[in-house]
């Protein structure tokens, strides 16, 4: 079966192709951001020019979705609300479609990447937003109305910092890629003899997730401790829930690479202890070139 997955972000489309649940390759394009027409026009022609027998079609969305996945009731990343994207791909293309939100496809991709092991993982994705997905013995939990798994609205601090969510203190606040691309270059500026070795690599004004690998170890863990205390309380609200086994890491921000799981460690095991019970789960992380939300895409897609 051959399935083509697609992961609309807020400033890309990456998609690609997977036979009998191996990714085959995959490109990225700009999204067409503010016009839906647009978007369902780019996704039509891609699909009528894979050169490929296509089965079926999957969309991982940056949106609040409703619960039967018809309708994308809020992206604000996009630019559109109540659209239904669903139904307006499968007449575009005619071939069945499935539309999940883009953390939940990462999540399912990561699961699949991971060879599909039991027990319970909690995936974050750490791009432009921090995005999240719940995978309890082999089941994505998608919740009754849609939103479970929405990790990167988690309140974890109370610094009064406000979210693009319109709530305040969030994850995405502290873990995702802009606020910590923000915190990097304010503490540089700030304190530029306390960087050496990451201004000596990048301006300050150009920093990404990758300039802060090339930090030293001492200034990863300044650059990282907010993150990842963010990211370690974020963990501790969802073992009360559902007691994960497993932290799953992927976005933009994998890239700063094994600084950030160590940071992410370290944090996990300053929290607190549920009586006698300390939580401390397996941290892997998916490298940020891995397109792990086209793989999860196009994998649902087959199993709807």
């Amino acid at each position: 079966m051959i399935t083509l997955g697609f992961d609309i972000g807020g400033t890309k489309v990456a998609y690609g192709a997977v036979v009998d649940g191996r990714l085959i390759d995959t490109t990225q394009v700009p999204v067409p951001t503010g016009d839906y027409g647009a978007l369902i026009a780019l996704i039509a022609e891609t699909v009528r020019g894979s050169g490929t027998s296509v089965d079926a079609v999957g969309v991982g969305v940056a949106a609040w979705m409703s619960a039967d996945r018809e309708v994308v009731h809020r992206s604000a990343s996009l630019g559109w609300d109540d659209m239904p994207l669903r139904a307006d791909l499968a007449r575009a293309i005619d071939l069945p479609v499935t539309v999940v939100n883009d953390a939940d496809a990462a999540a399912w991709g990561a699961h699949v990447l991971r060879g599909h092991p039991a027990g319970t993982s909690m995936t974050l994705t750490l791009g432009t937003d921090v995005g999240g997905g719940v995978i309890v013995n082999g089941l994505l939990i998608t919740g009754s109305h849609g939103i479970a798994g929405e990790l990167g609205h988690l309140i974890v601090s109370t610094k009064g910092r406000e979210c693009r969510c319109g709530g305040t203190d969030c994850l995405a606040t502290v873990a995702s890629g802009t606020a910590l691309i923000n915190h990097v270059r304010a503490l540089a500026a700030a304190r530029p003899g306390d960087f050496p070795a990451l201004l000596q690599s990048t301006d300050p004004s150009n920093l990404g997730p990758a300039d802060v690998a090339r930090a030293s170890e001492a200034e990863c863990a300044v650059l990282l401790a907010e993150a990842a205390t963010g990211i370690a309380a974020a963990s501790a609200i969802v073992s009360r829930v559902v007691d994960h086994d497993t932290l799953v890491l992927a976005g933009g921000v994998s890239a700063i690479g094994d600084p950030l799981r160590q940071a992410v460690l370290a944090a996990l095991q300053a929290t607190p202890r549920i009586g006698n019970v300390h939580p401390i789960p397996e941290v892997y992380l998916i490298p940020a070139n891995v397109p792990v939300g086209v793989l999860g895409a196009a994998d649902l897609a087959t199993r709807s």
